[in-house]
């Protein structure tokens, strides 16, 4: 737990050569170890306070590459939040902003992610930042009731990868989302991407006068 009323991790704090999988060398907070099945390791603020994760535009605000990973209640700004090579992750009640980079929130190479009851907004860069990439080798990787808003692009589905045979996999679930004032596409869904129809729902798409659904680079998708 973050005890602090207000609690800062310089981006420049921790090292992890994980990163380098993703582009990056550092992130404010980096789990490369997690936890165990029944005891999470888990990443919260204390009562009343909201912990905050401090990116300074510079690199990732929060590297997640551990199992068993369970942040609750924080704030990550001015940094991206990535779930990479990770599992049993949950990411409950968070909030990601000024991101001034390309993707604000990405999972990537994880399985059994839950994504709940958050906020990201403010993500602009050059008219091509996204708020949220579910990328690729993403397997049981669930999104519910957050809300995504104030984005060059709101939600991308990323493409194939030839080490999988779809990226993200059709158990994506994807449900109860909010999704308003995107500058350009509000939903993508690149090549290759299956979606299933029962597991996209009940979303709203909101003042997003560009596109709200884009899915034109996409083969065999069903959303």
């Amino acid at each position: 737990m973050l005890s602090a009323g207000v609690h800062e991790l310089d981006a420049a704090s921790h090292v992890d050569s994980a990163n380098a999988d993703v582009g990056a060398s550092y992130a404010a907070a980096a789990f490369s170890s997690g936890g165990k099945p029944n005891a999470p390791l888990t990443i919260t603020s204390a009562s009343g306070t909201r912990a905050i994760i401090d990116g300074k535009d510079i690199g990732p605000g929060v590297m997640v590459s551990a199992p068993h990973v369970t942040l609750r209640g924080i704030e990550v700004r001015r940094g991206e939040m990535v779930i990479f090579r990770a599992s049993h992750t949950q990411l409950i009640g968070c909030r990601i902003h000024g991101v001034g980079r390309q993707v604000a929130l990405t999972v990537a190479y994880s399985s059994n992610v839950s994504i709940a009851q958050n906020m990201i907004f403010d993500v602009y860069f050059n008219s091509r930042a996204v708020a949220m990439q579910i990328g690729r080798g993403a397997v049981g990787v669930r999104v519910q009731r957050n809300t995504i808003a104030s984005a060059d692009h709101c939600v991308r589905f990323a493409g194939l990868d030839p080490t999988f045979p779809a990226s993200p996999r059709p158990d994506v679930v994807f449900e109860a989302n909010v999704i308003m004032a995107c500058r350009f596409e509000a939903v993508r869904a690149d090549k290759g991407v299956q979606l299933e129809p029962d597991n996209v729902r009940n979303n709203l798409i909101w003042d997003s006068p560009a596109t709200g659904l884009s899915a034109v680079s996409a083969r065999h998708c069903n959303v």
